[in-house]
């Protein structure tokens, strides 16, 4: 029953944002569309905020069951970006209305976790892990901000250049690509 009720709130505020910015949407408005009680908004979550965080965590726990993420850094890459294109029209509209900073910290957290944990068994210290996690979530927030004009596969085949490629490689191939 939680669970339902969660989707009916984060599904009611996706349609509301569709209309309107966040800022002009008040829990009477939701919870309305939503078809419950006020109590029962504030039962599961205690800002509008928290349920955009809920429902990108919802949205990742789904896809993660669904895709097989093999912990080879290439199909986690796909796997991560798959979820990114096959949500486009969410994550455009938290885009439209500013929303991105839930996004933000959510692929950071993310990314930087997934780096240790790939990193485990290589010469990744802690700050590498925290670069790599920023670059990672930093490319991704270009991607949704630029519209998802990078088809998926160009997107994959760049982010796992960054990630796995040779840095100063990489420098030399912009400093070039600049002259």
């Amino acid at each position: 029953m939680i669970k339902r009720y969660k989707e009916y709130i984060q599904e009611a505020l996706v349609e509301l944002l569709k209309k309107q910015s966040i800022k002009d949407i008040s829990i009477t408005d939701l919870t309305e569309k939503a078809g419950i009680a006020r109590s029962t908004f504030y039962r599961y979550y205690s800002s509008l905020d928290e349920v955009i965080d809920d429902y990108i965590l919802a949205i990742f726990s789904k896809m993660r069951k669904e895709k097989s993420f093999n912990f080879n850094v290439q199909s986690t890459i796909r796997g991560f970006l798959e979820i990114f294109y096959d949500y486009r029209d969410f994550f455009r509209l938290l885009a439209r209305r500013g929303l991105l900073e839930s996004v933000e910290r959510f692929l950071f957290k993310v990314c930087y976790e997934g780096i240790k944990d790939l990193g485990k068994n290589s010469q990744l210290n802690e700050l590498e892990a925290y670069y790599y996690g920023g670059a990672s979530s930093w490319f991704i927030i270009g991607i949704i901000i630029d519209d998802y004009k990078v088809p998926i596969e160009e997107a994959e085949k760049k982010l796992g250049s960054l990630l796995m490629g040779d840095t100063k490689k990489r420098l030399d191939d912009i400093k070039t690509s600049r002259d």
